[in-house]
């Protein structure tokens, strides 16, 4: 068996590691950059559209909305397929096996991993507001004439609720689900003719503190205030910028600007928050590694 001096053994391993760590040192830069999912085929109205990306509790599906067109795809994130759905901010059930989107003010589309289940159209005078998932998966639409329970199968209503939902009319004629942090106490958004979004506390009515937004296009809003979850933290969109604030103060707590065309116009963070899925003005959709 052959000896190898020192010298020639610390050269041996020098040959084999260096190639390996300029592998995984290549791999990790190549995970950091932006890693493109699809574009939506409707791209081309994306630049003056309002939009929303919806990830599923399960990050196996995301849904890219068009305001403008009031349709969106849901991208299999897994198999990299898609299917075209009808309506606008939708909503996934916890289980992931749900989604339930609205078009306008009065119609609900609700969908099954197979297809579209049922819709259903509401009275014109219900100014509609909301739609939710209970703990038994049933489907809760919200109006201001009360709460009504459907069966997400059949879309069998299955009880009337009382109306705990404290709404109010935010600006121009259309009602909406008032922006509450999610325990509905704290805090909510306001949007002062579209130049301002001022953070009040929904018990007091004091205003803490206030955003100003950077960018107009056609009369519509590049910042899109939304609460987190534990509703502690305020995330906006900036041009090309995710940035997450202190609800209460307006501190920004994370920023991360993103080289892609900007203006963006939507994110999902994953769970836990160490990616993030942005929808570009082009109707590109990325996922980009944060941690």
């Amino acid at each position: 068996m052959a000896k190898f001096s020192l010298k020639q053994r610390f050269l041996l391993a020098a040959i084999v590691a260096i190639p390996v760590a300029i592998f995984f040192a290549a791999r990790s830069a190549v995970s950091w950059q932006p890693q493109l999912i699809g574009v939506q085929p409707s791209a081309k109205s994306f630049m003056k559209s309002a939009n929303q990306l919806l990830l599923s509790p399960d990050e196996h599906k995301l849904v890219a909305w068009n305001g403008n067109n009031r349709e969106g795809y849901e991208w299999n994130l897994l198999t990299g397929a898609k299917r075209k759905l009808q309506g606008y901010r939708g909503i996934y059930s916890q289980d992931s096996h749900w989604l339930v989107a609205r078009s306008r003010l009065t119609k609900i589309y609700v969908y099954s991993p197979t297809g579209l289940q049922w819709q259903r159209e509401f009275a014109l005078n219900a100014d509609y507001i909301s739609v939710s998932f209970g703990r038994k998966n049933e489907l809760i639409v919200t109006t201001n004439h009360g709460s009504r329970a459907f069966d997400p199968n059949t879309g069998q209503e299955i009880k009337l609720l009382p109306n705990s939902l404290n709404w109010v009319r935010l600006y121009r004629d259309d009602y909406v689900t008032p922006p509450l942090t999610p325990d509905k106490k704290r805090l909510k958004w306001i949007c002062q003719n579209f130049e301002r979004f001022d953070i009040v506390d929904a018990q007091t009515q004091q205003k803490l503190w206030s955003y100003a937004v950077s960018r107009l296009d056609g009369g519509m809003y590049f910042c899109n205030p939304r609460f987190e979850e534990d509703g502690k933290s305020l995330v906006t969109i900036e041009n090309n910028s995710i940035v997450v604030r202190d609800s209460r103060t307006g501190k920004i707590i994370f920023s991360h600007k993103n080289n892609l065309s900007w203006p963006l116009k939507a994110w999902a963070f994953t769970k836990d928050r160490s990616a993030v899925y942005l929808l570009d003005a082009k109707g590109e959709i990325f996922r980009q590694r944060l941690r």
